[in-house]
């Protein structure tokens, strides 16, 4: 359905502006026959497909169209190609790598960022900068970089740099002390005996009791 704009606003008098009164005027801005046709492309809210994106539906009517035999030759043809951009993107990737500080080469260090970066320009994202954005760190203060895939918004900071450069600190503190034994030897065996009935209770994969008791220790 059409959503409802403020058409205008309308001050009414000087005296009005004292007392914080104003005019508004509210409507939907299309003529009934408009507002018709526009109501007539809006798909039932009730559709699977209503809430799909235009790409992933785009997607799922190519693969239920394709055969078996046809689908399996394009993903072939596709992975081949990929593999092969990978091969030539490995001198890049250590170049890459070796341009970065110490601590985001050892998180990037299995990242294939430059394939990456080919793969969103082979399918034309909107979002050409992520992968240098990845490789040179994420700004933690200061305006967001532009993505040019989501909606803009603009949104103001609710807080000044010195005040979150102080709390840091803190919040970091929190967060260990979240994660860590409480210290208490009565509660610690309590907690150690709940955690280890997790693999009995149907959790799936592996479960090592020592990973267990280190947290509590």
């Amino acid at each position: 359905m059409a959503s409802i704009h403020c058409l205008r606003v309308v001050v009414c008098s000087a005296r009005c502006i004292c007392q914080g009164g104003m005019k508004c005027i509210v409507g939907v801005p299309w003529s009934p026959e408009e507002f018709i046709e526009k109501a007539r492309k809006c798909l039932h809210p009730k559709l699977l497909t209503s809430g799909l994106p235009p790409e992933l539906d785009q997607v799922i009517n190519k693969n239920a169209s394709l055969c078996g035999k046809s689908l399996s030759m394009e993903r072939t043809a596709t992975m081949r190609k990929w593999l092969g951009w990978a091969l030539e993107c490995v001198e890049a990737e250590d170049k890459l790598k070796n341009e970065m500080s110490a601590p985001r080469r050892n998180i990037l260090k299995s990242k294939r960022l430059c394939l990456f970066e080919r793969l969103l320009g082979d399918v034309g994202h909107e979002d050409v900068n992520i992968a240098r954005e990845m490789a040179e760190g994420f700004k933690l203060l200061g305006s967001v970089p532009k993505s040019n895939f989501f909606q803009k918004k603009r949104r103001y900071a609710t807080m000044a740099v010195s005040e979150l450069k102080r709390l840091a600190p803190l919040t970091r503190r929190g967060i260990y002390n979240s994660t860590v034994s409480c210290g208490d030897p009565a509660t610690r065996p309590f907690t150690l005996s709940r955690k280890m009935n997790w693999p009995r209770a149907g959790s799936a994969g592996p479960m090592i009791s020592r990973i267990c008791q280190r947290q509590l220790h």
